[in-house]
């Protein structure tokens, strides 16, 4: 009786643990690359594009569990296109040998597929969990790059614009733990749910 709650509950496990693992490898790969860029570098515009859509997914996924539901709704869709636009950008690049075209269109595509899943399955603890992953590690991997912004002005002097990048980091670091703080209780409530008896 107890095999079939503990198999859903491995399947849950395994589809958060997966999720983790897909997003950490984007971040990482890239966030790395983007570490010690400043504006008047060449890959500064792909800095902007990994602190867009890492920023809206991080602020999205926070804002589900901060807000009302009715707008933390819509905010979780807007996390979830922004998670999608970023895996298609990384993983369609990665297959086509970093090719920027190939990167660019992954992005609309992931970002479109994202807005469909977020359509269909917005009524789902699965989903919901799927996109607080991605924005406690997006917002995370945020908080990160502009935590370097922060203290490259600082050492550099410039104490206006590093306090500024400093205090977002701030902000960001608190998104990501409420995003963190939202999985956690999407799984705790699939596991109860899993462990009901079935009528």
């Amino acid at each position: 009786m107890q095999s079939k709650p503990k198999f859903t509950q491995f399947i849950i496990g395994a589809i958060a643990v997966a999720v983790a693992a897909i997003v950490l490898e984007g971040i990482i790969k890239t966030g790395f690359g983007a570490l010690g860029q400043t504006p008047g570098d060449r890959a500064w515009s792909y800095v902007i594009a990994l602190l867009v859509t890492w920023g809206i997914s991080g602020a999205g996924s926070a804002g589900k569990a901060l807000l009302s539901p009715q707008i933390g709704s819509i905010s979780e869709m807007i996390s979830s296109v922004a998670s999608g636009a970023f895996l298609g950008f990384f993983y369609a690049g990665v297959f086509a040998e970093n090719n920027p075209q190939v990167a660019i269109g992954g992005a609309v595509v992931g970002g479109i597929l994202a807005l469909v899943a977020a359509i269909l399955w917005r009524r789902r603890l699965v989903w919901g969990m799927v996109v607080a992953i991605a924005g406690a590690l997006h917002g995370y991997g945020f908080a990160l790059l502009v935590g370097t912004q922060a203290i490259d002005r600082l050492v550099a002097g410039l104490f206006g614009g590093g306090t500024i990048w400093g205090i977002v980091c701030i902000v960001y670091l608190f998104f990501s733990v409420n995003s963190l703080r939202l999985a956690v209780q999407i799984l705790g409530k699939l596991s109860a749910i899993s462990r009901q008896p079935s009528a």
